[in-house]
């Protein structure tokens, strides 16, 4: 006789209950907590072998790539001019090396970088000490100091411009020989040199328009009022009063004004600021030495900008010579023509 407890009531062999699972993984999938500490979690092999796949995929070597490459290219501050620029190339401002070490920057410094400026500045205001004279002397000389009327010939217009010249020559050659020497332009490359020379003779016409225009415009308003000398001649010059004209005016200002102005001054401040901001202040001092002239400031700040950056591009000093003798012999050739 069989042992009934071994069938069910409908005559069947009892079913084994099922198995239950009590690993953490589905402790934590049905109770959406996590698994009691009592009992430890077993580690899912497929989800092992997926982040290993993920560590090793193309797509995250190439993110490791990018987040090592922008640690090496974070902006940091240019040791030349201030300005935040990438720490891996030139600054995009002044052009500086910025991976150097730096103890080498120090070496790219002078020893004191408010020497040179203050030097600058002292030869500045000697220039403009002997051009504020020049220009009172020439005043009380003129048909507007004296009330007469009368022409001064273009010899006496010349001896006068070579006095100031004297002056001007012997403080810009004093501050060259006491300054230490600029550092050399870091220009924009040899497409911009060609570029410069290319652009040279528009820019000098560009610069003889806009003077024209502002004189004219300025003698509209104002006569001749502008103008501490009037160099119209009561009779025809003669052939050493022009070429004394053409030394006095035109060759000496070309060479010694763009020494200073272009090389001394630009090369210098270039070492505090970028270039763009060392050819306007260049500029702006170039304008305002003129004092003798008051009202020719605004566009000679105009025409010091056209020679600050024709020097900048073609990193030439003798271009912007040239180019500034042109601009003074068009200037006395329109005044003796009128």
């Amino acid at each position: 006789m069989t042992n009934d407890s071994h069938f069910s009531d409908d005559g069947l062999p009892p079913r084994s209950p099922p198995a239950i699972d009590v690993s953490a993984a589905s402790f934590a999938n049905v109770s959406g907590e996590d698994a009691p500490s009592g009992i430890e979690q077993e580690p899912s092999d497929s989800r092992t072998a997926d982040s290993t796949d993920a560590d090793s995929s193309p797509e995250t070597t190439n993110v490791a790539e990018v987040l090592a490459a922008a640690e090496v290219v974070a902006d940091v501050i240019c040791w030349r001019c201030g300005k935040s620029t990438r720490s891996n190339n030139l600054c995009r401002w002044c052009r500086a090396p910025n991976d150097v070490e730096p103890e080498a920057i120090s070496a790219l410094l002078p020893a004191d970088s408010t020497k040179p400026i203050l030097r600058l500045m002292k030869s500045y205001a000697v220039l403009l000490i002997c051009a504020a004279i020049f220009g009172v002397v020439a005043y009380v000389l003129s048909d507007q100091g004296t009330g007469r009327t009368h022409h001064h010939s273009l010899y006496s217009f010349s001896v006068g411009e070579a006095v100031l010249e004297a002056f001007w020559t012997a403080v810009v050659l004093m501050a060259i020989l006491t300054s230490p020497r600029p550092p050399p332009l870091d220009t924009f490359g040899k497409n911009a040199r060609c570029l410069g020379w290319a652009l040279a003779l528009p820019t000098l016409g560009l610069c003889l328009l806009t003077n024209l225009v502002y004189h004219h415009m300025l003698f509209q308003y104002v006569g001749n009022a502008g103008f501490n000398i009037d160099v119209s001649p009561s009779s025809p010059p003669s052939v050493g009063e022009i070429v004394f004209a053409i030394v006095t005016v035109c060759v000496q200002p070309g060479i010694i004004e763009e020494l200073f102005f272009r090389y001394l001054a630009l090369g210098t401040l270039r070492t505090v600021m970028s270039r763009q901001a060392a050819v306007i202040v260049s500029s702006v001092m170039f304008g305002v030495a003129h004092i003798h002239t008051p009202l020719s400031i605004p566009v000679l700040i105009i025409v010091g900008l056209g020679l600050g950056f024709v020097r900048l591009l073609s990193g030439s000093l003798i271009l912007p010579m040239l180019m500034h003798a042109l601009h003074n012999g068009f200037v006395l050739w329109g005044e003796l023509a009128t």
